[in-house]
């Protein structure tokens, strides 16, 4: 099941905002989910890490079990900075059980994580299901 956590998309003038959003999608009430999805666009440099880490830390606090999936479908230019919190983010929710997964085709993106080494920890998931899944393309 993927919950999402609604929350208006930042504006990208805002100088300590991100273009990033957060959506909910509860299918069962009873349950509560086991995927929470942050969705950003643009250019993540370091000046977004905050935003980045407040939002990617409150949907891990959203789950009991289960991964946070970081779609960077959208994202065109991914700092070293911000490779390096992904990577202390995805260490940090690794005691509690929890797991961070990326979601990304730019070449850019794919960059930031091979020089940061951080390519060792986030398989390029084609989609959000399959991220979910763990469902990698074919080599």
């Amino acid at each position: 099941m993927t919950e999402t956590i609604a929350e208006p998309t930042a504006a990208a003038v805002v100088a300590d905002a991100m273009p990033l959003r957060t959506r909910t999608a509860n299918r069962r009430r009873a349950r509560k989910s086991d995927t929470a999805v942050v969705t950003t666009h643009g250019d993540l440099d370091a000046s977004h890490i905050p935003v980045l880490r407040q939002r990617i830390t409150r949907a891990l606090g959203s789950l009991d079990e289960g991964c946070v999936i970081v779609d960077l479908r959208d994202v065109e230019f991914l700092s070293l900075s911000v490779a390096c919190e992904l990577v202390e983010i995805k260490h940090r929710a690794a005691p509690r059980g929890l797991d961070v997964r990326l979601v990304f085709h730019h070449p850019a993106v794919q960059r930031a994580l091979d020089v940061t080494g951080a390519f060792l920890l986030f398989p390029a998931y084609p989609s959000i299901e399959a991220a979910a899944e763990r469902r990698l393309p074919p080599a």
